[in-house]
């Protein structure tokens, strides 16, 4: 009887555990998503989330690793909806395919807000290790849409069937900013004189693959 106490604490401990981590990554998620990165820590997500103090810091060590974490689940999402997108089409030529990239992407407005973060992210960065093991998991989570990348639009080529993936990321990076703008960006946006700085996403985004892909 008692090894099977044991068992069921250990699997209670476990669950515990997952939902604590489950609901860790909820609040960062939100927090990343609303606030600037610099205005965020391990300490205040794991008050939102309603996990004992200390738990956040347990099982992510640093901000950055929990910011990675976030990203790199995003990531997939987007990799998971773009592949079932492009498993639904035919042959597309390059000009048809920039529009539908912008907008399944349009459709993840937390991996376009997280994205616009990364540069803060990686600067603050004192142990890359966090870095290298997202970045695989993007790759690897980038594979099944370069495959439908390949089937569906074969004259993109290897090389920038490769690549276009990242090139979309890189674009969000500078976009982003302007498209969904936020505390002095948005003010300073209200200035007549910077107005044309003001874009739509999924249509700038549609205008720059265009002109990347044609």
């Amino acid at each position: 009887m008692a090894p099977l106490i044991h068992r069921e604490r250990r699997e209670a401990a476990r669950r515990a555990l997952a939902d604590r981590r489950s609901a860790v990554l909820a609040a960062a998620a939100k927090a990343f998503a609303t606030n600037p990165y610099g205005e965020t820590s391990l300490a205040g997500i794991g008050r939102q989330a309603g996990v004992p103090e200390g738990t956040a810091e347990l099982l992510f060590q640093t901000r950055e690793q929990l910011f990675m974490e976030v990203l790199a689940q995003a990531t997939r999402e987007w990799c998971r909806d773009l592949a079932a997108e492009l498993a639904g089409q035919g042959t597309l030529a390059p000009a048809a395919l920039a529009p539908l990239l912008a907008r399944v992407l349009a459709r993840h407005p937390l991996l376009t807000r997280l994205m616009s973060q990364v540069p803060a992210a990686v600067e603050s960065v004192q142990d890359p290790s966090p870095l290298w093991h997202a970045q695989n998991r993007i790759h690897e989570a980038l594979q099944p849409v370069r495959e439908e990348l390949a089937r569906c639009c074969p004259e993109l080529g290897p090389g920038r069937t490769r690549v276009l993936p990242l090139w979309v990321l890189v674009l969000i990076c500078g976009l982003e900013p302007f498209a969904h703008a936020a505390g002095g960006m948005a003010t300073a946006l209200v200035d007549p004189t910077l107005r044309d700085y003001a874009v739509d996403f999924e249509t700038e985004l549609t205008a720059m693959l265009t002109a990347l892909l044609c």
